[in-house]
């Protein structure tokens, strides 16, 4: 079981660093499209924005299922 909760801590830690590259790529290139189109480039680093939260909360909930399942399997096999 520790196995298995090594694999997962380690998939969660590999997702969170892609997440957090994503949005450092994703700010870059708001930023350089943001010289050129400033307007719609606010517009859309507002959304970009608002979906990466969305996606780091989404993120944070499959954490605490995986977390809750992984416990209750651990349970049941005892």
């Amino acid at each position: 079981m520790s196995e298995f909760k090594e694999t997962v801590s380690q998939i969660k830690e590999t997702l969170r660093a892609d997440m957090g590259r994503l949005l450092a790529d994703l700010d870059l290139l708001v930023q350089a499209v943001g010289d050129r189109a400033s307007e719609k480039a606010a517009a859309v680093r507002g959304r970009i924005d608002e979906n990466l939260k969305r996606g780091l909360d989404r993120l944070a909930q499959i954490d605490e299922t995986f977390s809750d399942k992984a416990t209750q399997r651990a349970k049941d096999a005892l």
